[in-house]
This record gives structure tokens, sequence and C-alpha cells, in this order.
């Protein structure tokens, strides 16, 4: 109880000081006023009182001179607004001066600060979604410093009243890293929305950081261009570089697309009105889903897009990824969705007539628009059961209301939000590097392969979310992971990015498949043993197995499935983005 009436001071004591900052000229103005006022009174009672008359325009200078700090026409005994006046007067030139002290040495000072922290946050370009970072991480007590050379002016205000440190600096320039002693901080975030800054900051920073500091700092780089964000995070798990400075390579869209991916309806078709760059990537993670975990279903998934220019677009992104339109049907209907412009009832009905829709996703230029897409389109599926969600680019209240379970509201039932300030706030999944995807993926592929089977949850305790996953079994998943890299070398191969879905996938020759079976099962077997795992008859409370025996041992059911983890680590790469190349040799 004391600790939330401390934390609801606090916050109105910051609530007020925001106020002040924001109104403090008007104060100001509204105080020399008063100061103004007090002084034409007081001398004016000051001439009566000595017989002393002087004209107003004399009055008036004499006034303006008190303010500026100055006694004005003094006399022995002064009647008391014009005391007052001048005790007031005193605390105007004060303010004047400090204001005047802050501009001249303001950066002086604050380089002086800059070079006592440490354990604090640097976040590289200033923006809407860093400034959501930067804000979240100052409200959990960070010292946060952004760097952006030329920040905009609303956010840099935000910043101000935030208490979060700006620096108006070129972060190409090699002094930026010494002022924000860049070997101290906790974590360090790219931000820049041009991506090749964000890639040739963590270049310079690798080259200035690794192997320079002992302290733990965590790097994050946001690359939008997927084909580069796969790259980096190839040469990522390549290096495998183990350090007290750790590089995460993210692509925001593709995150915001794998959640949303996870959340809407795809048991029928998905209708799409709108585009952004989340849409695409929201289509790669459908694409290789149907792809490398469905391998190549025969019935393709139904996407509908409406955009003014939908045709030119999925043109774009059939040759941009190609095979993508072999486990997707796309459908394209170029429709004004401009600003008060909503579909034609009947042109909308013939669009979907004989389609069964099961999600509507809406990715329009304001929520403004998106509400009244989402109201008419509810009325024209006529199906209550149709979920609608829509892209906002920023947090609004109208989230809280739309997304609240609570709701009384009927029409809100159905129609969802997602934001990206709200996917970019969460350095959890920033954090995932690709061993921690593809270990979430190791499992995800176990929970899927044993409900096919027909295990329950209770017989298996293991199938679980990742998050309800007990900590030794994610290590194991990430050892497997990790685990890959070893297996590539093995063979004498190497990682690379997938560009061409058509073509097939890496491909194990029968020595290969035993010899990386035979590596599996030993890495499997040492893992196990360092758990503190004995042979015997199977007893997972006790930590006994009877396949701590050599591969030769094991029964051939037991060596198929060690033989299909490894048929398996193509398709796991593929999902993200990787394949596998065999080094040239001497003979090519």
């Amino acid at each position: 109880m004391g600790k939330k009436l401390a934390r609801k001071k606090s916050e109105f004591w910051i609530s007020v000081q925001h106020w002040i900052s924001d109104y403090q000229w008007l104060i100001f103005l509204c105080y020399s006023i008063i100061v103004f006022v007090l002084a034409m009174v007081g001398l004016k009672q000051q001439e009566v009182m000595y017989d002393e008359p002087y004209s107003l325009l004399t009055r008036i200078q004499n006034s303006f001179q008190i303010l500026k700090g100055s006694s004005g026409p003094f006399r022995p005994i002064a009647p008391l607004p014009l005391e007052i006046a001048r005790i007031m007067a005193f605390f105007v030139s004060l303010f004047v001066g400090f204001k005047l002290f802050s501009l001249l040495l303001a950066k002086q000072w604050l380089l002086l600060r800059l070079r006592f922290i440490s354990d604090h946050v640097i976040v590289f370009g200033l923006n809407k979604i860093s400034f959501s970072v930067a804000n979240n991480l100052s409200d959990l007590g960070y010292t946060v410093i952004v760097v952006d050379p030329s920040p905009d002016a609303s956010l840099e205000k935000q910043c101000h009243n935030q208490g979060i440190v700006l620096l108006a600096e070129d972060p190409t320039d090699s002094t930026v890293f010494s002022k924000v002693r860049i070997l101290h901080p906790s974590q360090i975030y790219a931000f820049f929305e041009n991506e090749a800054w964000n890639a040739d900051l963590a270049i310079q920073l690798k080259s200035l950081m690794i192997g320079k500091t002992s302290k733990k700092i965590d790097v994050f780089v946001h690359i939008q261009n997927s084909d580069m964000c796969y790259a980096l995070k190839g040469e990522e798990i390549e290096q495998a570089v183990s350090g007290s400075v750790n590089f995460y390579y993210f692509n925001l869209y593709e995150l915001s697309a794998n959640q949303i991916y996870q959340t809407i309806d795809k048991t029928n078709d998905i209708l799409v009105v709108g585009y952004h760059q989340v849409l695409e990537n929201l289509l790669l993670v459908a694409g290789k889903e149907r792809l490398f975990v469905m391998k190549k279903p025969k019935q393709k998934k139904t996407w509908i897009m409406i955009d003014e220019d939908s045709d030119n677009r999925v043109k774009w992104l059939k040759l941009k990824y190609a095979g993508l339109d072999e486990v997707i049907d796309f459908i394209p209907y170029n429709i004004s969705i401009k600003k008060n412009t909503i579909p034609d009832p009947d042109h909308f009905q013939a669009l979907l007539r004989n389609r069964s829709v099961s999600s509507v996703l809406l990715f329009l230029p304001d929520y403004h628009v998106s509400i009244e897409w989402a109201a008419t389109i509810q009325r024209l599926l006529r199906d209550s059961s149709v979920e609608i969600y829509f892209l906002m680019n920023s947090v609004s209240g109208i989230s809280d209301l739309i997304n609240n379970e609570n709701s009384t509201c009927s029409s809100f039932k159905k129609i969802f939000t997602f934001d990206l300030i709200s996917y970019a706030s969460n350095t959890n999944i920033m954090k995932n590097s690709l061993i921690e995807t593809i270990a979430q993926t190791i499992h995800g592929d176990y929970i899927r392969l044993q409900k096919e089977k027909g295990v329950s949850s209770e017989a298996n305790p293991s199938i679980v979310s990742w998050d309800e996953l007990p900590p030794y079994l994610q290590e194991s998943n990430r050892e497997q992971a990790r685990g890959i890299v070893d297996k590539v070398r093995l063979i004498e191969a190497d990682l690379t990015v997938l560009y061409n879905w058509k073509e097939p996938l890496f491909a194990f020759t029968e020595k290969e498949l035993d010899k990386l079976s035979r590596y599996e099962h030993d890495r499997w077997m040492q893992e196990r043993i360092k758990l503190g795992w004995q042979a015997g008859e199977k007893d997972i409370s006790q930590k006994r197995t009877p396949y701590l025996v050599p591969f030769d041992e094991l029964s051939e059911e037991i060596k198929e499935l060690d033989r299909d983890t490894i048929r398996n680590i193509p398709y796991l790469l593929a999902r993200n983005g990787l394949t596998m190349k065999r080094k040239a040799t001497a003979n090519d």
C-alpha cells in the first residue's frame, strides 16, 4: 500500500513538472505582469506619500526598471506593494539568468553528466517506435540517451519531458561513441529508419566493443529488408560469438507478422484491405508454413487482396518471392480505399460470392478509416464469427476500447487492433536470436508431431507452450539449435540466404545422414549426462532413460527419430530464410 501511494505521489509530481515545463513561459509572463502592476501601484502610492507626482510615462519607465532588477526611485520608507515588487523582480532576473546560462552551457553540462554514467541505454535514431522503446526503458528506471542527427521537434520535446537525454549529433562521427560511453551501457538499440545506417552502425559497434569490454551488453539492430536480416542472422549463428557483447538482428515487421499470424483464424479465406510492410512479411510467414511445415499442401490458401493497385502488388510479390504462388492463391481487386470511401455493397457481395472468410485484415492510413471499413465489412459479411483486425501505427485509447474483453459495445466483439509500437516495446521478442527462434521452432514441431500421433499433454508433460516448458528442456532445444552449425560444418557446407523458394531444399546423402544422426545422438547423450541422467528403464522423475547407449545399440525406430531430426534441418533453416550450400571442391 505504501509503495502504491509513493508511486502515485511520484506520478503526481512528474505530471506537475511536465505542466510547469509546458507552460513555463506563460507562467513567467503572468508573473512579470504581476510584478509590473505591483510596481505601478507602489510607485503611485510613493508619489502620494512623498508628494512627488510623476507623469504616467515616467511611472511606466520606473516600473520596467524594477522589473529588470533595479530598485527604481529609492526612498527610505516605501509602500508595501513596491517592496513586494522589488523582491519578486529578483526572481525574474534569476529566471532569465538561469535560462541564459542553460542555453550557453547546457551541452557542456550534459557531456559532463554523461562522463559518469554506466548501465545506461543508448538508442540510435529517433522516431515513434524508438521513442516508445526509450520511454518504456526510462519508466523502468534506466538512464536513456538518444542519438539522432536531426531529431523531430515534437519527439525532441517528448524526450525532454520524459527526462530522456537527446544528443543531436551524427552517429558516424567517432567522437559520439566516447561521449555516450559506448563500452558501459547495458543495452544499445539501432533504430534508424535507414536500415543501411543500422547495418553500418552494427559493424562499427562490433569493431569498437567485441573483445574490448567484459561488461554484458545487448545490442539490438533493426533491419527492415528480410533478406539482409536473414543474412546477418546467418552470420550471427555461424560465428556463434560467446562473449559479453551480444548482437540481435531483428525485423520489426516480421516479428509483428509472426505475432499476428499466430492470432488470426486461418480456417478459411483471408480478406486483406490496403497494404503495409507488415502484410508482405505476413504473406512470407504464411508461405513458409505451407511450404516448409505442411510441405506443400495440395490445396492453396486463398488471400483476397483489395487495394488501389492490388494487381501490380500481387505481380511484384510473385516475382520477388518465387514459389509463393504455389501455396497461396492470390485474388486481387483494385478498389479505392481512400478516406470516407466505403465498398459498394453489391460489388462487395459479388466479390465474396461463394467464398467463406474467416479473418479480415485492414492495413489502412489511419484508425478512423479502419473503423469505418471494419463496421461496413462486418455488416456486409453477415457473419458474426468473422474476426476483423486492423493495424495501428501508434498506441491509442481506441485500442484499449476495442480490445477490451469486458466492453459492452457489441460492435467491437469481433474487431481487434494490433500496433507496431507494442511489438517494438517488447524487448523479449526482439531478443530472440536465431538460435532462440530455431529452438522454439523445434519445440513447436515436436508438439505438432506428438499431437498428430494422438499423444495428449497428460501422457507427455512436454506438450506445453514454450513459456511453460521447463528451463532444462528449453536449453535442450537451444543446444539442438546450436548443434546445427556444427552439423553444417561437418559436411563441409555453408549457410546462405534462401532467395528462391522453388529450388529444392538441401538433401543429405545417405552417408551424411548416417554421420550426422550419430553425431546428434552423441550430442544428446552428452547433454543428458551433464544434466545427471542415467541409463535404465524410462523414468523422467528419476532422470533415467533407456537411450543412453551407443547409436548402434538403439532400435531402428529410435535411430529413425535421430534421422528425422537431421532431415528436418533444411526445413528449420528455410523457415528462417536460410538454406545450406555445399562448399565448392577442387573437382567442381
